[in-house]
């Protein structure tokens, strides 16, 4: 059988843990199937030494000096180095037009996905959330659903909504964070909580959360665990010290003052549950053991989450509000919840492997 040779552009939020897992188990996956080139060009240090982990990835930079980002995209019908069998680009959230800049973006994408089909290309959008927001992006689905060979987005509602535009070559794959399900394990006899949040910079989501933080903190010390305030994403720094100042006197309640790193997901380990409205804080907890306890409301930077645990089978573990006798439920019956959570995080480990085996050995 030929080997792949691959190309994948390195696009994404470099300040978040959460996208440079997902980013990293894609690479990972795809990488068993052949050459796995990066176009790392403007991409963090940290992301490019997490990313090159791995003897079948490469740096595009490699072979040739030409990255397909910013002018460089002009020279792929002159690069004979630009020949690739498959390409992609990172995960999470794509579309969602708000401005001129976005708009220009969708346009380069298009050009670069166009133009290296004409060369021979495949190509596949993995892992994404095709984000529906303004006539352009209904309008640019049509157009890319032309020239890639599928849409495979992280939510079966997402598909939907697709599919109910004419789109025809769109199908659902879990988010990329279950494929940490061959990396981690979690630890038994688990003696720690964790509180981890976006600000939603409006008073009264906000105070939605600390009313929630106020019971989980109180409901988990009378239980003598530790409870930890954390973060993963770098601007959630001064949101979560500020959650951590009322409970600061108490015994048993810490502040993490960096933020996690890769290197340093074991945290997770010994973590009975994780309160909290960032997807890759409940997922990452998830896959080690971790009973996520979602607190989400209509903001729009939190519905994709609600999309994927109403996909997943996992929506009981989200909530609007909460109280004392929503934790108590799943505190009672934490076994059964556990043993839900592990089917659930096998289910889509295998769902997404196959789907990429499938894909890349046609």
């Amino acid at each position: 059988m030929k080997k792949n040779d691959m190309l994948y552009i390195v696009a994404t939020q470099y300040d978040n843990l959460g996208d440079l897992i997902i980013n990293k188990c894609m690479v990972d996956e795809i990488a068993k199937h052949g050459t796995l080139y990066l176009d790392t060009k403007n991409v963090s240090a940290e992301f490019q030494e997490v990313l090159l982990d791995n003897a079948n990835v490469k740096p595009l930079s490699s072979i040739t000096d030409v990255s397909l980002k910013g002018k460089g995209a002009l020279s792929i019908p002159f690069v004979s180095k630009l020949k690739f069998d498959f390409l992609f680009k990172s995960p999470g959230p794509f579309g969602g037009i708000k401005s001129f800049g976005e708009f220009l973006r969708y346009w380069v994408f298009y050009y670069i996905f166009s133009t290296m089909r004409a060369k021979g290309c495949k190509s596949y959008f993995l892992g994404i959330d095709f984000m529906i927001q303004s006539k352009y992006d209904s309008i640019m689905q049509k157009m890319f659903s032309g020239v890639i060979g599928g849409f495979f987005l992280r939510s079966k509602k997402n598909v939907a909504v697709l599919k109910s535009g004419g789109i025809k070559n769109v199908e659902y794959i879990p988010d990329f964070c279950f494929l940490m399900r061959e990396k981690v394990k979690g630890l038994p006899g688990k003696k720690k909580v964790g509180i981890s949040f976006r600000d939603l910079e409006n008073a009264a989501l906000n105070k939605n959360i600390t009313d929630a933080v106020d019971l989980y903190v109180d409901f988990y010390l009378k239980k003598n665990y530790d409870v930890y305030f954390f973060y993963q994403v770098d601007r959630d720094f001064a949101f979560n010290k500020a959650l951590f100042e009322k409970f600061k006197h108490l015994d048993n309640v810490y502040f993490r003052e960096k933020s996690l790193k890769y290197n340093e997901i074991d945290f997770y380990q010994d973590m009975f549950s994780a309160l909290s409205n960032r997807l890759h804080v409940l997922l990452l907890g998830q896959i080690y053991g971790t009973i996520p306890v979602g607190l989400l409301d209509s903001n729009a930077k939190t519905s994709k989450i609600h999309n994927i645990y109403e996909t997943i089978g996992l929506s009981n573990l989200i909530f609007s509000s909460l109280n004392s006798a929503d934790l108590g439920k799943i505190y009672d019956n934490k076994e059964a919840v556990a043993k839900e959570m592990e089917r659930v995080n096998l289910e889509q480990y295998t769902l997404s492997t196959g789907i990429i085996k499938g894909l890349l050995t046609r």
